[in-house]
């Protein structure tokens, strides 16, 4: 009989060269993993609202009230052609402008920012729970069928609301909004506040920003203001 014996595999041989090589890539590799991580970390805390004072809001033009004020019934027009009340106004924050749409400049300019703001807000639940308004301020020219072609070209979800002048002068004087007809030759403007309401989920008038505004602006401002309150309900 033969003793066969069975012979072990040699494992290849690694050259000093080849390990240092390997050890660079794990470390290259774990570098970058590390680097990935921290990226992930700030762009997750820069998306997050932060939490502002009072004094901090007024610094970039909120103006927040300790209790909210009051806003009377009052009965409106949407842009389709529905009724639209303070009962409208409550389960959802509100974002409400005065503008119309002869407007040159302030009002499409603010409503294209607001698209982006909304678009740009950091969790569905805000988009959601957010309503943007423009009422306007020159009902005898902007008639449902005059909003419900301009509404939809800044984002089909914005409201336009129209209706009797002495509602909306109301609706408008619960929140210090002021506008005036000026007369200009054979046509007339209307000059009118700019600032954007603040409407709470209870319908009511919690506040306002001043302009002027952008877009990153909007967003980090209307953001701070949902931290603020969800923090303090």
């Amino acid at each position: 009989n033969m003793n066969t014996t069975a012979e072990t595999p040699t494992p290849p041989e690694v050259s000093p060269a080849q390990g240092k090589l390997s050890a660079v890539h794990k470390t290259i590799i774990i570098l970058l993993g590390f680097i990935m991580l921290m990226l992930g970390l700030l762009a997750h805390r820069l998306m997050q609202p932060v939490l502002l004072t009072e004094q901090q809001f007024k610094q970039r033009g909120v103006y927040l009230f300790d209790t909210a004020r009051t806003i009377k019934p009052f009965t409106l027009v949407n842009h389709h052609g529905g009724a639209f009340s303070k009962v409208n106004l409550k389960g959802q924050w509100g974002l409400m402008f005065f503008g119309f749409t002869h407007c040159p400049d302030v009002c499409p300019t603010t409503l294209a920012q607001l698209n982006h703001v909304i678009n740009g807000l950091s969790e569905q639940t805000l988009r959601d729970s957010t309503q943007v308004m423009l009422v306007s301020v020159d009902p005898a020219r902007d008639t449902a069928t005059v909003l419900g072609d301009y509404m939809p070209y800044f984002n089909p979800e914005f409201t336009g609301l129209t209706g009797d002048f002495m509602q909306v002068l109301s609706l408008a004087g619960n929140l210090n909004a002021a506008f005036r007809k000026v007369v200009t030759g054979d046509d007339y403007t209307v000059d009118h506040s700019a600032y954007i309401f603040l409407i709470n989920p209870q319908g009511d008038f919690q506040g306002f920003m001043k302009p002027p505004f952008s877009v990153q602006s909007l967003t980090q401002n209307y953001q701070a203001i949902r931290a603020y309150y969800a923090a303090n309900e």
